[in-house]
């Protein structure tokens, strides 16, 4: 399930170091094996995953913890379609999609969740009805 160890941060407000700092700790502390970060699109461009500072925090958090980032998970795509759309939003998706599996691979987390359902699932001849 997902959740959050620390009060969500209100849309104004930006990611805390110190939030996820404690966030890690609060974690290892209940017992967690790693953590799962998120990926949305509210607010993706200030997500510390985005930027090359930002990932280099969430690892020193980590390596500080002792609790590493095990996964991620895409929900950008809810938003962001892979499928669907047209040819251009794809592309566009498709590489977002190829800079979170290199951000991913920055944390040192070995999966990516792509969560294909609601406005983001995938269209099948019997879901679409052709």
């Amino acid at each position: 399930m997902q959740g959050r160890l620390s009060p969500r941060p209100s849309i104004a407000a930006s990611f805390s170091t110190s939030d996820v700092a404690e966030e890690f700790a609060r974690a290892k502390r209940l017992g967690f094996s790693y953590l799962e970060w998120i990926y949305e699109a509210d607010r993706a461009e200030e997500n510390p995953i985005a930027s090359a500072a930002g990932r280099a925090a969430i690892r020193a958090c980590a390596a500080q913890s002792g609790l590493p980032v095990g996964s991620v998970c895409g929900d950008y795509f809810m938003i962001h379609r892979l499928a669907g759309g047209s040819a251009q939003s794809r592309r566009e998706n498709a590489a977002a999609l190829s800079e979170l599996v290199r951000w991913t691979r920055e944390l040192g987390a070995t999966r990516i969740l792509l969560p294909l359902l609601e406005t983001s699932a995938l269209d099948t001849p019997s879901r679409s009805g052709k």
